[in-house]
């Protein structure tokens, strides 16, 4: 009889996702990891503001780690996701942040998952490129969430909103359209789903 064996990829997987929450708690992000068995989502990180106010501004975070997600590259490191997964993230209510952990430099590379396939044209590799110069350790809150949520700023009155949506035209000469045309009629998602509603 002989003891049960311990699988070596629990633990490469836990160092990534420690990574993220030492990361997240030396910038003073909230880093919720999902408790269970997750299908694509290891995690959430909430945004605080530098007053320390929690803002319910949220990202979704997949976390993979070990040294085979880090084959040289020219420029990024890649990234190649199950279809299940891409379609998934693509699809997710919230920004999704894929981050690849090596555990032989402790360093963590991050790219947002979802914009990157959403933004992919279908002749494009089905790779996503994550950049060597987004080191999770060495980014902060405010970059980490620019393109994700607006920070630091008030929000703008209806007013200013309608104005701005009037003002702003398609640069595209075929497409002579305003931002609040778009808007009145629910072309969303770069042109892959359809609202209809003022609400």
């Amino acid at each position: 009889m002989s003891f049960p064996k311990y699988n070596q990829t629990n633990s490469q997987e836990r160092l990534g996702v420690n990574a993220v929450a030492e990361a997240m708690a030396k910038i003073g992000q909230i880093w919720r990891e999902t408790p269970m068995t997750d299908v694509g989502i290891d995690g959430q990180i909430e945004y605080v503001s530098p007053e320390g106010f929690a803002t319910g501004r949220m990202i979704a975070v997949q976390i993979k780690s070990g040294p085979s997600f880090f084959k040289e590259s020219k420029g990024d490191w890649v990234f190649h996701p199950e279809e299940k997964h891409r379609f998934y993230w693509e699809r997710f209510p919230l920004p999704v942040l894929i981050i690849i952990h090596n555990p032989d430099t402790n360093l963590s590379y991050w790219q947002d998952a979802r914009q990157a396939l959403r933004v992919a044209k279908p002749s494009d590799a089905k790779g996503i490129s994550i950049p060597k110069s987004n080191v999770l350790q060495a980014t902060s809150a405010q970059t980490l969430f620019e393109g994700f949520a607006v920070i630091d700023q008030d929000f703008m009155s209806v007013e200013e909103v309608l104005d701005y949506l009037i003002r702003t035209k398609s640069d595209n000469a075929s497409f002579p359209v305003s931002y609040l045309n778009l808007f009145c009629s629910g072309l969303t998602n770069i042109c892959r789903s359809l609202y209809f509603g003022m609400d």
